[in-house]
């Protein structure tokens, strides 16, 4: 028995037809091949079905034909391309499922070897930033290095001449106090001889605390010949015949006191002399002679050439009437002449 297939268009034994759940049969061959790439309906009905549910009918058939072969070897002969097409299919669907088996694992790998690609492509955009980051930190770094040894060299520099000057004011402070030790020692030995010789002072002094009179002071006389010479008035006179001679002034004594710290260095000062009246009336001092030599430098001011300075009153022989305060009236003009400059006057009114 052939049967046709709508796929192919041909005709096909029986055994060679698989039959959909829908009912519709189609050759094996254009079945595989309908459904070789994407899962598709019955192309009949449209019915969505999977090509594991396609099978096989098998139909029992009595032939009444007395000239027809026995059932037997009907039956025996038509098994036989069944069990290749069984044998050959069964061949092709373990086949089939190494290479699904095969393919699934190459899928698998196809996408660990995907993973792995986008995983290394992270890690390497990664690696390239985290690079351009310590370039980045590495330079700033640098910078700072670089900033903070000048900063050191400087406050090495600075301490360095600090502990310099430092060291000179130490050495000059050490000096200054050897020197003033050695001042102290020699005021303290001049301190102790002066106490000494006050003790020897005190020791020998007489019991009466009266100063001896000193002997008057002896001025020369040319020094009051001086005076003759010059041309005194008479009132003049009176003043010096009234002041007291020069042998009549004596230096008032007075007693020594030990308690005085001023007496210790000299003791036995002279007394300051007497103030004298001065005259008043002194002579003129010399008119300035003329040089002997001949010159053209004049000593005297230039003479006024053009306009004379006017003189406004004999009250005021300059002309130059006074500024401040300026009288003013009841409007806050002012009263009579003002002079604004050097030549300039304002007159109100």
């Amino acid at each position: 028995m052939r049967l046709h297939c709508s796929i192919c268009q041909e005709h096909h034994p029986l055994e060679l037809f698989r039959f959909l759940p829908c009912g519709h049969g189609f050759c094996i061959d254009s079945l595989q091949r309908y459904t070789a790439s994407e899962r598709k309906p019955c192309p009949t009905c449209r019915q969505p079905f999977r090509i594991r549910d396609a099978h096989a009918i098998y139909i029992e058939s009595f032939d009444t034909d007395p000239h027809a072969p026995p059932t037997q070897l009907l039956n025996e002969e038509s098994t036989l391309p069944y069990t290749d097409d069984v044998l050959r299919q069964a061949s092709y669907a373990k086949e089939i499922a190494a290479l699904r088996k095969d393919l699934r694992a190459a899928d698998a790998a196809k996408n660990r070897m995907h993973q792995e690609k986008d995983q290394a492509q992270r890690l390497a955009s990664q690696a390239v930033d985290t690079a351009d980051q310590a370039r980045r930190e590495v330079v700033i770094l640098r910078g700072e290095k670089d900033a903070l040894k000048k900063r050191i060299d400087v406050q090495a520099r600075d301490l360095g001449e600090q502990l310099a000057e430092k060291t000179r004011d130490r050495t000059n402070l050490c000096d200054m106090i050897v020197a003033h030790k050695e001042k102290e020692a020699k005021q303290k030995a001049k301190i102790a001889v002066l106490r000494q010789e006050l003790a020897e002072l005190q020791s020998t002094r007489k019991p009466s605390h009266q100063a001896t009179p000193r002997t008057p002071i002896q001025y020369p006389k040319s020094s009051w010949q001086s005076f003759d010479r010059l041309d005194f008035e008479d009132g003049d006179l009176d003043v010096l015949a009234a002041s007291p001679s020069p042998q009549s002034l004596q230096v008032v004594s007075t007693s020594y006191n030990s308690d005085s710290e001023l007496d210790y260095g000299n003791p036995e000062r002279e007394p300051i002399p007497a103030l004298f009246p001065v005259p008043t009336n002194l002579p003129e001092p010399p008119a300035p002679q003329r040089p002997t030599f001949p010159t053209d430098w004049s000593l005297r001011p230039p003479e006024r050439r053009g306009k004379r300075k006017r003189v406004e009153s004999s009250e005021n022989p300059f002309g130059n009437p006074p500024t401040f305060p300026i009288a003013l009236d009841e409007r806050g003009r002012p009263k009579g002449a003002v002079q604004l400059g050097p030549r300039q006057k304002h007159r109100a009114g």
